[in-house]
């Protein structure tokens, strides 16, 4: 293996981890707050907890969670999650 190849693949390991904690890290946003919807409204629908993982983006994420903090019912919640996300200013 020659310098170039092995440098190489050292981006690409650090690339595939780099791309496998924000995964994770989306994943554990998406869970605390499945988690925190739970406690707060009580049994979700499947539709919604589907939704909700299927979110891959950490931001879009953590502004769904400080929108759950922040809405006065769980309808409210779920037309910030059909606008991707995004509350109305």
């Amino acid at each position: 293996i020659s310098i170039g190849e092995a440098k190489g693949i050292s981006i690409g390991e650090a690339r595939g981890e780099a791309r496998g904690e924000a995964r994770g890290e989306a994943r554990g946003i998406g869970l605390a707050l499945l988690s925190f919807l739970t406690a707060r409204f009580g049994t979700l629908p499947e539709a919604v907890s589907a939704s909700i993982a299927e979110i891959s983006d950490r931001q879009t994420l953590l502004d769904l969670s400080q929108s759950a903090c922040r809405v006065e019912s769980f309808q409210a919640f779920l037309e910030i999650l059909e606008q991707g996300g995004k509350q109305k200013q």
